[in-house]
């Protein structure tokens, strides 16, 4: 297993990309209610390259997210707290020749060339930490992303419309069938108060973090 200190990942700051801080572990095993989440997520370039193949094919993908709320290890490497999971899945007449990207190994390798995930009927969040990634889901909260909700469905408090996400409008649903209520009292989908407010704050940066990241396939972070 890879450590976290031998991974690649990368913020935005008003200059541009820069080196995010190392996780702290102190914090790592306490329930969300217990402490203020961290100011961004940490993302990788395996997730702004999804995220980019996502909103280049929003019609036939889907994007599941996963948002780490302890340090985990998984078959690729072993991650911190706070680490923002961007992974895309194939809805009806999707094109199998897409190419989706994992977490490398180093900073050798930032990303695996892949495809995007069939859950064939299983929630995505829970295909993609049992056989994807293979982490335990229970350190994580989900959410998904397509494309905008319409005015009706936008108004349920477990959907969000997001503007200028990589120029594009976006729809996030908060729901997971069985990550995110350890969490949140119960609740099935990231409330939009209280401590799942700033969840849902950290996990909006992030996407707009990996929409600004600047990164070639296999070629780690542009210039």
């Amino acid at each position: 297993m890879t450590g976290l200190n031998r991974r690649t990942f990368f913020g935005i700051s008003a200059g541009g990309l820069s080196a995010l801080h190392a996780q702290s572990a102190a914090l790592a095993a306490l329930p969300a209610g217990l402490f203020n989440p961290p100011s961004r997520a940490f993302v990788e370039q395996a997730s702004a390259l999804n995220l980019r193949l996502f909103l280049q094919n929003k019609d036939t993908l889907g994007l599941i997210g996963l948002l780490s709320m302890k340090p985990v290890e998984g078959k690729l490497g072993s991650y911190g707290r706070d680490a923002l999971f961007l992974f895309p899945f194939t809805r009806a007449a999707s094109n199998s020749n897409l190419q989706a990207f994992l977490p490398g190994h180093s900073a050798v390798e930032p990303v695996i060339g892949t495809v995007p995930m069939a859950p064939g009927g299983l929630p995505p969040d829970d295909y993609l930490c049992h056989y994807v990634l293979n982490v335990p889901p229970q350190s994580f909260i989900s959410f998904s992303v397509g494309i905008p909700f319409s005015r009706g469905a936008a108004k349920r408090e477990w959907h969000t419309n997001v503007d200028n996400i990589g120029g594009a409008s976006i729809g996030i649903g908060w729901t997971s069938s069985n990550l995110n209520h350890p969490w949140f009292a119960g609740s099935h989908w990231i409330p939009d108060r209280d401590d799942g407010a700033h969840w849902r704050a950290r996990i909006i940066e992030g996407l707009r973090q990996a929409a600004a990241i600047q990164v070639s396939a296999f070629g780690g972070a542009a210039g």
